[in-house]
Formats: C-alpha cells, sequence, structure tokens
C-alpha cells in the first residue's frame, strides 16, 4: 500500500483528502477505515479527514481475505506553517505598482512537527506590508511579534487555524 506507515491529514472544517493505492493480489480491492468518526474512505481508495484522531485504514484483496494490509491515518490540528524557501526575491523596477506576483511554497506541521501528507485545501492568503520584505518569523507566533508583517485580516485568520 502506497503510502506505507503513516497518512497525516490535517483538521480542516471541510476536510483533507488523500488519494492510497495498493499493489499485489488480484488487483480488485475493498477498503475500510476502523474508526469512520475520524476518517472516512470512499469509492477507489480516496481518505478524507473528519475529527481529530487517529484509526486505520483496512484494504483487502477481494479475492483473497488473507491478502491484507492496514496503514495507521492521524487527523491532526495545523500547528505552524513553514516557508520552504530560505530567501525568495522578486525583483521588478515597478514591483509594487505593476502587480507582479510570485509564488512562494509553505509546508503545515502539526505540534510534534511532522509534515502532512496532504495540505493542499488549507486556504491562506498574505499580503505584503511596507517595503514588500517578506519576512521567516520563525517560531514567532504572537500577535506583537507578527503584527507589524501581516495585516490585521491576514494575521486573524493565521492566528485561527491554533
Amino acid at each position: 500500500m502506497n503510502p506505507t506507515n503513516l497518512i497525516l491529514l490535517p483538521y480542516l472544517q471541510k476536510g483533507e483528502v488523500w488519494s492510497v493505492s495498493a499493489k499485489g493480489g488480484s488487483g480488485v480491492y475493498s477498503w475500510s477505515i476502523e474508526n469512520p468518526s475520524i476518517a472516512s474512505v470512499e469509492g477507489s481508495a480516496i481518505v478524507k479527514s473528519l475529527k481529530v484522531g487517529k484509526t486505520k485504514l483496512l484494504v483487502k484483496d477481494h479475492r483473497n481475505k488473507q491478502n491484507f494490509a492496514y496503514i495507521d491515518v492521524e487527523v491532526a490540528t495545523v500547528n505552524q506553517l513553514k516557508w520552504l524557501e530560505e530567501h525568495l526575491e522578486l525583483r521588478s523596477e515597478n514591483a509594487t505598482t505593476s502587480g507582479e506576483v510570485t509564488t512562494i511554497s509553505l509546508i503545515a506541521v502539526d505540534r510534534a512537527g511532522r509534515k502532512f501528507t496532504n495540505c493542499t485545501s488549507l486556504e491562506t492568503s498574505f499580503s505584503v506590508k511596507g517595503e514588500g520584505n517578506l519576512v521567516d518569523l520563525g517560531n514567532q507566533s504572537s500577535y506583537s511579534s507578527i503584527s507589524r508583517y501581516v495585516n490585521d485580516e491576514d494575521l486573524s485568520s493565521l492566528l485561527s487555524l491554533r
């Protein structure tokens, strides 16, 4: 089964999904989840987070019930967003007036610092204040330490992740 050890999904009100696959056996599988209040499994192995907790996903070969595997599924809260780039620059003579956009990459981690298997449904938006410098805030998460870097609307949505 792929992944092989853990599916770690964030707890989001609308849920997060992850597609799982299996190899071997007859190629015809049935999927079930041990605790359907934590996560669900739909159709051809689409796992969806429902609430914070731990459960297991079971895959069975439809034609040989002795051929099966479990994988741990955990749903956890998003604790922090981390920048993937150490340094990011957008150079343009008219960057402040041209509306130029650049892509930045973030990862979401849980309280233990583990990266989520999938976190693409987490909605984020950022706007730049002042001269347009983006600053890595590291572990700073208090209002006073980050308020000078983001506007009030962005700040309230970031703090609501906690």
